[in-house]
């Protein structure tokens, strides 16, 4: 026997794991139901029990060190154009030139396991003079890593997440694109990314192709 449970909205995740809990309590209580039932219920409970909870927070004084601490494995360092001591430098000039940059600690139930930043600038190099996006104000996703001591637990996918639903409230002013560039050789974000709306543009820099979202 095969089944799937379809979760309606991202946003709503909230709610349907508070209806999860009232079903598991009535079944534990009741002990009866349909099959359907019993077979959501199940994989309810489940997923709140997995649940994690991301936070992205502000980095101060007090998180700083442990931001620069974060490191990837050996086998990613290849796919990764900067570090997070470096990113939260461009911040700082960025912000200063008046162009609004966001660096963002990940943490998850309060322990630190990433780093991401995002920026709202306007698509205006060289290489997007014949493309649609052109001259656009967007956000540029910077920079996302998570710590290689918490990987394969798929928090990156969810602060990834995270970050889309932050960006699309237009914290930093009105946007029609979000667009970030990924390593050539790097299947796995190239997956991750595709699998929230990212279509390749074919413009290749650095060994890095353009991905870009329409939000």
């Amino acid at each position: 026997m095969s089944f799937s449970v379809i979760w309606p909205n991202r946003n709503h995740r909230g709610k349907e794991l508070a209806l999860a809990h009232i079903l598991c309590t009535l079944f534990k209580n009741h002990g009866n139901g349909t099959l359907n039932v019993l077979l959501f219920m199940e994989i309810a409970c489940l997923r709140r029990g997995d649940e994690k909870m991301i936070e992205l927070r502000n980095i101060t004084g007090d998180n700083i060190d442990e931001v620069i601490a974060l490191e990837v494995g050996e086998n990613q360092k290849d796919f990764i154009e900067t570090t997070n001591l470096r990113s939260f430098a461009d911040a700082h000039v960025l912000n200063a030139d008046g162009i609004p940059a966001n660096p963002l600690a990940i943490y998850v139930d309060d322990t630190m396991v990433g780093f991401l930043m995002y920026i709202y600038d306007t698509m205006d190099h060289e290489s997007f003079e014949n493309e649609v996006f052109y001259g656009k104000k967007s956000y540029f996703i910077w920079h996302i890593m998570i710590d290689k001591s918490y990987q394969g637990k798929g928090y990156g996918k969810l602060a990834f997440e995270k970050m889309l639903m932050d960006i699309e409230t237009m914290p930093y002013g009105e946007a029609e694109y979000v667009a970030l560039f990924y390593h050539t050789s790097n299947v796995i974000a190239k997956t991750l990314y595709a699998s929230f709306g990212f279509v390749e543009t074919g413009i290749i820099q650095d060994n890095s192709m353009l991905a870009i979202k329409v939000i």
